[in-house]
C-alpha cells in the first residue's frame, strides 16, 4: 500500500524527534494545511519547542509530500525549490566553492580591467548569492587548463551560471562517464569536449518564430500557423 504524506512525515519525526505521537500527528495536519508552515496563531501552542525544530519538522513535512506525489502547490514547490537553491550556494560560499571577485583575482594574479574582459566574453562567469556575485572557485585552480577552460566557458555563456557550473562538473556517459573538467588536456578529448559544449549551449539559445494570418497582438489558441520557424540565436549578439 502506497505511504501517503501523512505517514511518511509521520514515520520520520518519530525517527528523528522525540515528539508524542498526538502532538506530531496535530503539527503535520497544521503545517500540511498552510503551505507547508506552522500557522503563526497556533505557534504559541508548542511554546515548549524550539524555533528550529519547528523548522526542521516543517521541511520533514514539505519533503515527505513531494516524496508521496501529492498535490503541493506550484507556489510552494517552486518556493521550497527556491530556498533549497539559496541554501545550498550559501553553502557553496562556506566550503569555498565560490569565491568574491577580489579573492578569484588574487588566486589567479589578474588586473581588474583583465577580469571585466573575461566575465564580458563569458570566459570566466559569476553566480549571484544574496544579491552578491561570487566566481566558482574552480575557474582558478592551477590543476585545469585555465585557457581551455575558459574556452568552454565562452561556448556555454548563453546558459544560466549555475546550470553552466553544473555542466563543468557533472560526470556524462557521452565523455566515457567523466566530467568536462577532467577532459581538458588531451586534444582529442577537448575536440570532443567543444563539440558537446556547442550542442549543450544550443539548447539555451534556440528560439522559435510563429506566423499567423491577420493582426493579432497575441498568439491566437484555436488557428494554426502558416510557418513556424525555429532558429539557434546567441542571445550576446544583437538582431
Amino acid at each position: 500500500m502506497a505511504k501517503t504524506g501523512w505517514d511518511i512525515a509521520m514515520r520520520n519525526i518519530d525517527a528523528e524527534l522525540d515528539l508524542p505521537q498526538f502532538e506530531a500527528s496535530t503539527l503535520v495536519r497544521k503545517v500540511a494545511a498552510n503551505n507547508f508552515q506552522l500557522p503563526t496563531a497556533d505557534r504559541a501552542k508548542f511554546e515548549r519547542l524550539p524555533d528550529e525544530v519547528i523548522a526542521r519538522i516543517e521541511q520533514i513535512v514539505r519533503d515527505a509530500y513531494l516524496a508521496a506525489g501529492e498535490d503541493v502547490s506550484g507556489e510552494s514547490l517552486r518556493e521550497y525549490r527556491e530556498q533549497q537553491a539559496v541554501a545550498g550556494r550559501r553553502e557553496m560560499i562556506a566550503n569555498g566553492e565560490l569565491v568574491a571577485p577580489t579573492d578569484f583575482k588574487k588566486r589567479i594574479g589578474i588586473s581588474e580591467k583583465r577580469l571585466a574582459a573575461l566575465l564580458n566574453d563569458g570566459g570566466v562567469f559569476t553566480v549571484e548569492v544574496d544579491e552578491v556575485s561570487y566566481i566558482p572557485a574552480l575557474l582558478a585552480e592551477p590543476a585545469h587548463n585555465r585557457k581551455r577552460l575558459q574556452a568552454i566557458c565562452r561556448i556555454i555563456a548563453t546558459a544560466p551560471p549555475i546550470s553552466r557550473l553544473d555542466f563543468l562538473t557533472s560526470r556524462r556517459g557521452s565523455l566515457g562517464d567523466r566530467s568536462p573538467l577532467e577532459m581538458l588536456e588531451s586534444d582529442d578529448d577537448f575536440k570532443s569536449l567543444r563539440r558537446l559544449a556547442a550542442a549543450w549551449a544550443a539548447e539555451w539559445s534556440r528560439t522559435a518564430v510563429k506566423l499567423f494570418k491577420g493582426d493579432c497582438e497575441i498568439a491566437p489558441k484555436d488557428v494554426e500557423p502558416l510557418y513556424t520557424a525555429a532558429a539557434e540565436i546567441d542571445p550576446r549578439k544583437p538582431l
